[in-house]
């Protein structure tokens, strides 16, 4: 339904600019629009050829922008525990034991002999519904191994997935959606 709402909108995208549906915390949306997230606020028109406006991410629930027809990302805005602004995390999986956000970043790998490479990662964070705030566990970095750590601590109430990780049947390398699909999947709510 979402992708026939957007694009019955007949917008032809100017640049950044992509069809999207904004859901405020008013409860109110805002559809037939196009739009883009950026660094502190949501920007949109309501014609292609329209004048931009701005919203702030704190008055956001969330924001759907298509990409293409099989690409439809949601950006949902959170405050970080040390941060007084709201920040747009995308949501990678969300289900009834956990969400799972990310934010892409631009990584300088400096290779052994070669020069060195910008690379985009993906940060993540997560979220259960009793937490009021995001957990951060980190970028996949093979080197440090740091995520798996992470997120090893994080899913201990889940001995299946726990094991799975172990046995490597679910990699760091290949994304955390997988795990959390899997947690939400298999892993007992009332156990949480």
């Amino acid at each position: 339904m979402l992708i026939a709402l957007i694009l019955s909108t007949g917008f032809s995208c100017l640049a950044q600019y992509r069809p999207a549906v904004a859901g405020l915390k008013t409860g109110d949306s805002l559809v037939g629009i196009i739009g883009d997230v950026q660094r502190k606020v949501f920007k949109y028109k309501t014609q292609s050829n329209g004048e931009s406006i701005k919203l702030d991410f704190e008055k956001l629930n969330y924001v759907k922008i298509m990409f293409d027809s099989d690409d439809i990302r949601t950006y949902r805005f959170f405050r970080l525990e040390d941060d007084k602004d709201y920040k747009a995390f995308q949501q990678l999986a969300k289900g009834k034991n956990a969400e799972l956000y990310g934010v892409t970043r631009v990584v300088r790998s400096s290779g052994f002999a070669g020069p060195a490479m910008d690379m985009n990662a993906i940060q993540y964070y997560i979220k259960k519904p009793t937490e009021k705030n995001l957990t951060l566990l980190g970028l996949y970095d093979p080197l440090i191994n740091n995520l798996k750590n992470k997120v090893l601590a994080y899913f201990a109430d889940c001995k299946e997935l726990i094991q799975k990780i172990e046995n490597k049947d679910f990699r760091m390398r290949n994304g955390l959606t997988p795990m959390v699909e899997f947690y939400n999947s298999n892993c007992n709510s009332s156990q949480l």
